[in-house]
């Protein structure tokens, strides 16, 4: 779709970049964020908003557990054809917001063994009972600064499963400021 839409603009005379300003929130937060590790080289700047409950993780494993798709990179070769570039996708800008009182949980771990969920359960300190998304945020920057991603993780307080006008000012700052 990138390069249907550069080819249509570039016929009109239009010079784009080739990377796009990507930013989505809930499902297509994740879509966002998973776009951007599979695809580093097309991202100029992510925005991804609450995720689906966690944005993927540049790591294929954390404190012995392994990490896969869409937690972490552990099987990428195998799902996407190609090993997760991670040189490239450290230059990418990477701003992951959250409302502190986001409770809307989707953290997919369809396809993992029981041992495997319970496992990323308890790293993402899920509870039955408690959804709060912005607990993860902590786990998911040191993920991101472990591998010198160029990340910021925003928790915004009193904000549920929104987007309020002062994440939308910030993140057309976070825009304005990687052009």
């Amino acid at each position: 779709m990138i390069d249907d839409a550069l080819d249509r603009l570039g016929a009109m005379g239009y010079d784009m970049d080739r990377r796009v300003f990507m930013m989505g929130f809930s499902a297509s937060g994740a879509f966002t964020s998973r776009f951007t590790l599979i695809h580093p080289d097309r991202v100029k700047a992510a925005a991804p908003g609450a995720g689906g409950s966690w944005p993927m993780a540049p790591v294929a494993s954390w404190q012995g557990i392994p990490l896969k798709y869409p937690i972490g990179v552990m099987d990428f070769q195998s799902l996407v054809g190609k090993p997760f570039d991670l040189e490239t996708f450290k230059r990418v800008p990477f701003y992951s917001y959250v409302g502190d009182q986001d409770t809307n949980d989707g953290l997919d771990l369809r396809g993992m063994t029981t041992t495997e969920r319970d496992q990323i359960r308890t790293l993402l300190k899920w509870s039955p009972t408690a959804h709060f998304q912005a607990i993860r945020w902590p786990l998911a920057q040191a993920l991101y600064e472990s591998v010198g991603a160029n990340a910021q993780f925003v928790v915004y307080p009193g904000v549920g499963h929104a987007i309020t006008p002062e994440m939308f000012e910030d993140i057309k700052a976070f825009f304005r400021a990687h052009r």
